[in-house]
């Protein structure tokens, strides 16, 4: 929410913003692996709804769209370079060195990331907007 109050304010009234963000149900089959064989926490996305209700605090939607973005990887570890690539990190800290074995022979067989995005584009609001 804090990125949104920023853009909000940089922006004039009437200013056109474009938000892209991944969502709940990002990276499904990478966390599907890690539950099977830890519990240790991982990183939680946003709700659709949690995002648009803080979009919807600075600026005025006039359009939103959901959609998934997949791709397969060939072995396990490409497609963990990939999603550190981009800059996720989990919050937690790090597990056990055994758990990530087991997680990485297991995510090995269908080596997927999959990402919800949610597309919202608005208008800033102006100061006696509701």
């Amino acid at each position: 929410q804090l990125s949104l109050k920023e853009c909000s304010r940089t922006l004039k009234e009437g200013g056109l913003f474009v938000l892209s963000v991944p969502v709940e149900g990002s990276l499904k089959t990478l966390f599907r692996c890690w539950r099977e064989v830890s519990d240790f926490p991982l990183f939680c996305f946003p709700t659709a709804e949690e995002v648009l209700k803080a979009f919807k605090l600075y600026f005025k939607p006039f359009y939103g769209e959901r959609f998934t973005l997949k791709e397969r990887f060939k072995s396990a570890k490409e497609a963990l370079k990939q999603v550190n690539g981009i800059g996720a990190k989990n919050p937690h800290g790090r597990p056990k060195r055994k758990d990530v074995l087991k997680f990485l022979e297991l995510y090995q067989k269908e080596p997927v990331v999959e990402y919800e995005v949610l597309i919202v584009c608005g208008r800033k609001r102006g100061e006696d907007s509701p």
